[in-house]
């Protein structure tokens, strides 16, 4: 019997199952990083879609009766809204205190100017007999001045929706009267992960009621409240 030796050689042509072991899993896995199975190694692409709000349609803005066969010249000034809206995803609320950004639902405007172009075109149907005036106005031009704060404008993780604004009136007369006011409206549509269209267009419809609320306001189906200033001009949200 011949003593093993640990210094014999190899023969030619072969290695030791581990190492053989070895590249075939090296090997392996080249080919798979450089095949599209192995999704897994992938980064996940995110298809953004981007959005915007829609006035009423013609049919569901029904003007109320003009208390006059033309209407005040109302302006409208900037609108602001809270902190949380800035952003341009898409918000959903989780939760009393917690929101969510969907970084695949993106608005195509800034949520103000959305809002504003919005609002404005509403009252232009619900208030036929007027004229609106955008931001660009001063205030000899107007009558009546409209200003609004938005709190809140999201949809729940059900597509439930919420607004709630606060708003204020201003006659620019003699008087200077002041009608103020806050709006919340709720409405249940689908959810945004399933219909991201149809979430988006719960918000339009709720732009929609803030709008019919401050038309009314305009018209005098609220009355105004002297300020006590005795003279018209522009006055801050608090």
């Amino acid at each position: 019997m011949k003593p093993s030796n640990v210094n014999t050689p190899r023969e030619p042509g072969k290695r030791p199952t581990f190492a053989r072991r070895s590249i075939s899993a090296g090997l392996t896995l080249a080919l798979c990083l450089g095949f599209t199975g192995c999704s897994a190694l992938r980064p996940v692409e995110v298809v953004e879609r981007h959005f915007v709000l829609s006035p009423l349609p013609d049919e569901a803005a029904a003007p109320a009766a003009s208390v006059s066969p033309r209407g005040p010249t109302v302006g409208v000034g900037p609108l602001r809204v809270a902190a949380y809206l800035s952003r341009d995803a898409f918000v959903v609320r989780r939760g009393r205190h917690e929101i969510q950004y969907l970084e695949s639902m993106r608005w195509a405007e800034r949520v103000d100017r959305g809002v504003q172009r919005v609002f404005e075109a509403n009252l232009g149907m619900l208030l036929p007999d007027a004229v609106i005036r955008s931001t660009s106005w001063r205030p000899g031009d107007v009558a009546v001045e409209v200003q609004i704060q938005l709190e809140q404008l999201d949809v729940d993780l059900a597509g439930n929706g919420v607004l709630e604004a606060a708003w204020r009136i201003i006659a620019h007369d003699r008087e200077g009267a002041v009608r103020h006011g806050r709006s919340r409206h709720t409405v249940s549509g689908p959810r945004p992960s399933v219909d991201p269209d149809g979430a988006v267009a719960t918000l339009s419809l709720l732009v929609g009621t803030l709008s019919r609320d401050v038309a009314a306001a305009v018209l005098g189906d609220a009355r105004f409240e002297p300020d006590g200033s005795g003279r018209a001009g522009r006055a801050d949200l608090p």
